[in-house]
């Protein structure tokens, strides 16, 4: 049940003594050598224009990531989604599905009124995707063959696209990039010595960055300092990352949850912040069991989670809303379920600012979108 995040932070960041550790730092180092080698090769292809970058009719606004995974893409997916239908646009959401076991080519999880399909068909960011946004959701490889089913099933609408940063085949009119503002770029390594997907030249493809769990204040001055220097003089926003509900399995709201004793359990690539949110709410977490990103949970897994909740003696078990989704149906136990639910809080309304500007070249004001 160990995590990736925590195997990087042992091996890579602690840099414990022993010919084990040693070794596996060569190993990776020479393994993040060779990545960053074919990534930077590959997106030269399209920086010199060798590579077809295809527009779309539509509208089209990126929202990814530099580091693999615990930046807050998918809260920050729905905060862009809820901000553009607050300003009166049609939106849909496109994503290639991570960990789906579709067959098909493209997949409608959902027309805007829920999902219509099984969570193993759509992936768990997708299907969380449809529970919280009353918009469109579109999974499949090819993002520009995705774009065009929206077209032609939905009409005009502002397109945003889920960890589409890496995509380049797809022509985007704004590209937003979430950061940690504690480690913007991790350790500055590429996988799998670092977090890092691309080399960070990468990130000024960016025209926004938004810093993400920017609680403390020194931290994000000195994000900010290196990004003016790094990256240029482009909009950085920052946010919070803030739970703002506890639910129960049927959907009921918690409400006496203060001080409470728990037991969580998560399978995200940063369970430490997880927990973090969960005692900045007021709850006690005797214990967190952490599995692999993107763990599908079986029947033996909620057992065992049970088991361990039962020896703890706490009052409940609480999981986030992404987990939630991947659990087995039909589950029973004789400890309460709850289910966190995270959005990001702007100190400002900045976002629908630099929305609105990346679409200025549409006329959105009109029936046109």
């Amino acid at each position: 049940m160990s995590n990736p995040v925590a195997w990087w932070q042992k091996f890579n960041y602690a840099h414990p003594a022993g010919l084990k550790p040693a070794s596996v730092r060569v190993v990776t180092r020479a393994a993040s050598w060779g990545y960053g080698l074919v990534s930077a090769a590959w997106h030269a292809g399209y920086d010199l224009g060798l590579r077809r970058v295809i527009k779309t009719p539509l509208p089209v606004i990126g929202v990814g990531n530099l580091a693999a995974g615990g930046t807050g893409k998918t809260p920050l997916v729905i905060k862009v989604v809820e901000t553009l239908l607050s300003m009166g646009l049609k939106s849909a959401v496109i994503s290639r599905g991570h960990g789906r076991r579709g067959v098909h080519d493209y997949l409608w999880v959902s027309k805007g009124r829920g999902p219509e399909v099984r969570v193993e068909e759509s992936g768990d960011e997708p299907y969380l995707l449809a529970q919280r946004l009353p918009v469109p959701v579109i999974v499949g490889k090819d993002r520009v063959r995705l774009v065009e089913e929206i077209l032609r099933v939905c009409g005009p609408v502002v397109v945003v696209g889920d960890d589409l940063f890496q995509h380049r085949r797809l022509y985007r009119d704004l590209d937003i990039v979430a950061l940690d503002a504690g480690q913007p770029l991790g350790n500055g390594h590429m996988l799998p010595l670092g977090p890092l997907r691309e080399p960070a030249g990468g990130l000024r493809r960016a025209q926004v960055l938004i810093l993400t769990r920017a609680d403390n204040q020194a931290q994000l001055a000195r994000a900010r300092v290196w990004l003016r220097g790094f990256w240029g003089e482009g909009p950085i926003l920052d946010c919070r990352h803030q739970i703002n509900a506890l639910g129960g399995r049927q959907g009921d709201l918690i409400t006496d949850w203060k001080d409470k004793k728990v037991m969580a359990f998560c399978a995200l690539a940063n369970p430490r912040a997880f927990r973090n949110s969960l005692q900045s709410l007021g709850l006690t977490v005797v214990h967190l069991m952490s599995f692999p990103d993107h763990h599908w949970f079986d029947r033996q897994d909620w057992r065992n989670i049970q088991a361990e909740a039962l020896r703890l003696g706490v009052s409940a078990i609480v999981t986030s809303e992404k987990d939630a989704t991947r659990l087995p149906e039909h589950f029973t136990g004789d400890i309460d379920l709850w289910i966190s639910r995270l959005e990001l809080v702007f100190p400002h309304d900045h976002l629908a600012r630099v929305l609105a500007w990346g679409l200025s070249g549409y006329n959105y004001s009109k029936k046109t979108l």
